[in-house]
């Protein structure tokens, strides 16, 4: 396929090279915030240059699958799957800063800033800095190695973007230049119009916890996206509908006919949950309420019976679900990416203006395997 590379435009003020890992198109929902941001920035003048490892298919069908119209003419994809080829092309292209949320692509970037003098901005998305457990659930578990790797960029990153504000704080606390920004979501024109017995959970992960819940509340109908073909099943008295993968427009349309959407983590799908104004139903963590507040209905983490409980009291209280819903589209005002790609553009502008000079912490993470 032809590479969709497009010369610089001289009149940007500022212009960023986000450097991923990823192919496109991806499923993944990093890919969908990725591409979210970079969109936001452009409205707003900003020129971006998108590194992805490879690109596939039609370049007009990508930006369908991620609801991205019109196409904005400042955002450039560029496939480099070698990285001994990024320092050329930050020369090349005279980027005035480097952006990635990719641990591996932050610390060649750092290691070899001597050489493209371009400041690194480093966007991470965990909740406990890097603690060996998530501190909320006390799931997943970091390596001594993927620990200390975490720190070196923390250290020398120029700047730090930060999705939760317990990390933010730590940094800020340590004098690290970072910045707060949960994901923010663009007006699609959609609304959710579903009743309350139509459940959306727009996820495959984590599903059996979710229907051992629907299968003690009856007369639902939930709808689970994500999953490898359409299918029907009952569930005790009430019916579960698995959706296969889909562009992020058509899942939208899809979700919007659910009155009550579920989430079982602090992810990406809460924004889309907000845009679309649902009765929210989340897990009782300090991450989930710092986003959605007093706007959704909370259950306790990782217990079935309780999240069929907190479904169980919006189907006994219509006032409930109309309160929950009105609160959605209240709280999603917070969160439009007007507003929040503002607060990163600003963010970014002050790095390029005090362009930083700093030696690398370890200048050799450049060569062999990072």
């Amino acid at each position: 396929m032809k590479n969709p590379r497009r010369s610089p435009d001289p009149s940007s003020s500022l212009r960023v090279a986000y450097f991923t890992s990823m192919d496109l198109p991806s499923s993944k929902a990093h890919a969908l915030q990725i591409m979210e941001t970079c969109t936001a920035l452009t409205h707003l003048g900003v020129e971006v240059h998108l590194v992805v490892s490879s690109l596939q298919g039609n370049p007009t069908e990508l930006w369908k699958w991620y609801g991205v119209e019109p196409v904005p003419k400042a955002l450039h994809i560029i496939p480099l799957a070698q990285k001994r080829k990024a320092l050329p092309f930050l020369l090349s292209q005279k980027a005035k800063l480097a952006y990635t949320r990719s641990t591996r692509w932050a610390r060649f970037l750092l290691s070899s800033r001597w050489l493209h003098g371009t400041p690194v901005v480093f966007e991470t998305h965990r909740k406990s800095l890097y603690h060996r457990r998530d501190l909320e659930t006390g799931q997943g578990k970091a390596r001594n190695r993927e620990v200390s790797r975490l720190e070196e960029i923390f250290q020398m990153a120029d700047g730090v973007v930060c999705a939760h504000g317990t990390t933010w704080s730590s940094l800020k606390g340590r004098g690290v230049k970072s910045l707060l920004l949960w994901y923010g979501w663009t007006h699609q024109g959609l609304i959710s119009r579903g009743p309350w017995w139509k459940v959306g959970y727009a996820s495959f992960k984590e599903k059996e916890s979710i229907l051992e819940a629907v299968k003690l509340v009856p007369g639902l109908e939930l709808h689970i996206f994500g999953s490898s073909e359409e299918e029907e099943m009952k569930l005790g008295d009430s019916k579960v509908v698995f959706h296969p993968l889909m562009p992020h427009r058509e899942l939208m349309k899809k979700l919007a006919s659910a009155g009550i959407m579920v989430s079982l983590d602090e992810g990406l799908k809460l924004a889309d949950y907000l845009s679309l104004g649902g009765a929210i139903v989340a897990p009782e963590l300090p991450s989930t309420q710092e986003i959605l507040g007093k706007s959704a209905l909370y259950f306790s983490f990782g217990s079935a019976p309780s999240l069929a409980e907190a479904l169980k009291r919006i189907k006994e209280s219509p006032h409930l679900f109309e309160t929950l819903k009105k609160a959605s589209v209240t709280r999603s005002e917070k969160y439009r990416w007007p507003h929040k790609a503002l607060k990163l553009k600003e963010f970014l502008q002050d790095l390029v203006n005090q362009k930083a000079t700093r030696v690398p912490l370890f200048p050799r993470a450049s060569r062999g395997r990072l």
